[in-house]
């Protein structure tokens, strides 16, 4: 099984163009934040975020990641791991998506 880090850490302004983009694409904030937050409200901005691929891999990390501290946090976001929680813990139930 193969786990890739896509991307990470991201600075403000990376993720404030992403979340402005998805404005763009959905036409919507409202609709932007069920895909991607603003820089003010991103883990990946405070380092403690990454997105994995591919999606097998994910799987795996959903279901081991806890030993690292490492939790799915969206439902609809396969490929989006934080640091939750202590390593062996447990993680919490998963959102449904994005929220400030």
């Amino acid at each position: 099984m193969s786990v890739s880090i896509r991307t990470g850490y991201r600075s403000a302004k990376r993720q404030q163009d992403l979340f402005e983009n998805e404005i763009a694409a959905t036409g919507s904030r409202k609709a932007a934040l069920k895909r991607v937050l603003p820089a003010k409200s991103s883990m990946h901005v405070r380092g403690g975020a990454i997105d994995v691929k591919p999606q097998a891999g994910a799987t795996w990390l959903e279901k081991n990641g806890s030993e690292w501290g490492l939790c799915r946090r969206y439902e609809n976001e396969w490929w989006h791991f934080e640091l939750m929680i202590d390593p062996g813990g447990t993680c919490p139930t998963m959102e449904p998506q994005p929220k400030e």
